[in-house]
């Protein structure tokens, strides 16, 4: 979004929002609402887009979940319209963190996945790496540790790439601490400490109002750890010194969620009931069920281990109570949910039809109109069936991801029709592979996902191999190409016997990163990830 072509008195109000956003939410809320007055006055989709993207944001500070999804779905309806997609990113992150604070992860994983697929379309490393870092912390609920592992090294790896701001810092230091947390979950502690060492580089520039809690637990806990009981207790005694109410629960529940269940662990009851009281007014304050509900179980425990019948006895009716209210809390989120989707997917129609009619026709079909290739929508539809019948004959199943090298480049020096000429030969060659076994289709844009059926690791590489050769020997002029002087493709390839569980995201979400990984070393090259480990 460009701020500058605005008068001084709204790149006022937006500088008040960016800079007050977290400590501040009356006066982000109201510079908010006379954003809202001149975008609605001028029909600015800019304007109005970020305005309410921030009011959702700050209604999360407060608690507000209802008022948050409201002003998130007006944002997603001006942000697409102003192609504002750092903002459309960040608002399906933030739909994710609100729906699994609510205790819903399925629904919190939709939203991350298409917050990703906006990051990665259009290179917001940013908020990539935050969304694999929510998405981390889901897996670690579900003790899934090593795929929390693996979506915090993606999250670490986006942040390499932008610039060192200190947001940026601060979330590079958190997800620093969950790694090292999920290392010593797998009692990995020498990797631990190198997590540890990490954060101690960054503590000078770092805002210990903003992590504190973090970095005092992961202490805790390495020490523990490392059988050094005393640094162990005298770390503990650190948050204990901290005013837990200065910390914004929903923002904070993982980080105090751990804390607290470290502090069973180690038998440190009494810290843990001074730190559970005031968690406790809170999440009442805030109406919060899922924290109320997971802060009762740990009541609960603490009771029945400390044999105080009375008091258990009057928390078990407490959670009792908890556990109706959650699950009729559940239904209406659910409801909610569905609703917002719904809407969403109309709000998304809407924009569709407006772009152009030919798209409307190519969306309901099961053929790309420009390729003639099979659509995604055929191809999610066939990939299913492929994955199934590979699963039943126990033979391998692959998926390729491939894209142009440099293609908008070769659209700003061509222009859309040689665009268009360019997919229309590269999907030729794809044609040509088409059989029983191997399945093409065109995902969108100058993507395209080429689905193996009971190939080799070795078949697969060589049948990507002739493709890549092919799409060369077409030598289709590219003077702007950072690859050649001609159209090339970077191939991104994972494969393996489908096992129990697996589903097509596995195998779409680390095709994707090879091709991730094949196109930051070296474009017209093929990245193959053989997969030798279950992907989820």
């Amino acid at each position: 979004m460009n701020y500058t072509i605005y008068n001084e008195e709204i790149k006022n109000y937006i500088d008040t929002i960016l800079n007050a956003r977290s400590t501040d939410v009356t006066l982000t809320l109201s510079c908010c609402r006379k954003l809202l007055t001149y975008g609605k006055e001028h029909q600015d989709n800019n304007i109005l887009g970020f305005a309410y993207y921030y009011m959702g944001e700050s209604y999360y500070f407060q608690g507000a979940s209802k008022k948050q999804l409201i002003s998130i779905f007006n944002a997603l309806e001006h942000l697409q319209l102003a192609k504002n997609y750092d903002l459309i990113a960040r608002s399906y992150n933030l739909l994710g963190i609100l729906s699994n604070a609510q205790g819903n992860s399925n629904t919190a994983i939709d939203y991350y996945l298409q917050g990703l697929s906006i990051c990665k379309k259009h290179d917001q490393h940013y908020v990539a790496a935050m969304i694999y870092s929510n998405i981390s912390i889901i897996f670690t609920e579900v003790d899934n540790h090593k795929k929390a592992i693996e979506f915090l090294h993606s999250s670490l790896d986006c942040y390499e790439l932008c610039e060192k701001t200190p947001a940026l810092l601060n979330n590079l230091a958190v997800a620093l601490i969950a790694l090292g947390q999920s290392y010593l979950y797998l009692n990995e502690i020498s990797a631990a400490q190198e997590c540890m060492s990490k954060v101690e580089e960054l503590l000078p520039q770092l805002s210990m109002n903003d992590i504190g809690i973090s970095i005092w637990s992961f202490k805790a806990m390495l020490s523990d750890a490392l059988g050094h009981i005393e640094d162990r207790d005298a770390c503990i005694q650190e948050i204990v010194a901290m005013s837990v109410a200065d910390y914004s629960l929903l923002t904070f529940y993982d980080d105090f969620l751990v804390l607290l269940r470290f502090l069973q662990n180690v038998g440190k009851d009494s810290v843990l009931m001074e730190i559970l009281r005031p968690l406790e007014a809170i999440a009442a304050k805030d109406q919060n069920l899922h924290i109320q509900f997971e802060l009762a179980k740990l009541k609960l425990n603490y009771y029945q281990r400390t044999e105080q019948d009375f008091l258990f006895l009057h928390t078990a009716k407490q959670f009792s109570d908890l556990s109706i209210k959650l699950d009729n809390a559940n239904k209406k989120a659910i409801a909610s949910s569905i609703d917002l989707r719904f809407a969403l997917q109309e709000l998304q129609n809407r924009q569709k039809k407006m772009e152009a009619e030919n798209q409307q026709l190519i969306l309901k079909s099961e053929s790309d109109a420009l390729t003639g290739l099979p659509n995604r929508y055929k191809m999610n539809d066939y990939s299913d069936f492929l994955l199934a019948k590979a699963f039943e004959n126990q033979v391998p199943f692959g998926v390729e991801i491939l894209d142009i090298d440099y293609f908008k480049q070769y659209n700003d020096t061509y222009g859309h029709q040689a665009g268009d000429e360019c997919l229309i030969a590269i999907a030729r060659e794809l044609n040509r592979m088409t059989n029983n076994e191997i399945f093409c289709a065109r995902y969108g844009g100058d993507e395209f996902i080429i689905l193996y059926y009971n190939k080799t690791n070795e078949e697969i590489h060589a049948l990507a191999e002739d493709l890549r050769q092919r799409i060369c020997n077409l030598q289709i002029e590219h003077k702007n190409s950072k690859a050649e002087p001609f159209v090339t493709i970077t191939q991104g390839i994972a494969s393996r016997v489908p096992t129990p569980g697996n589903r097509m995201w596995d195998f779409l979400h680390a095709a994707d990163t090879a091709l991730y990984e094949g196109k930051k070393k070296q474009r017209n090259s093929i990245t193959q990830a053989y997969c030798e480990h279950q992907c989820l």
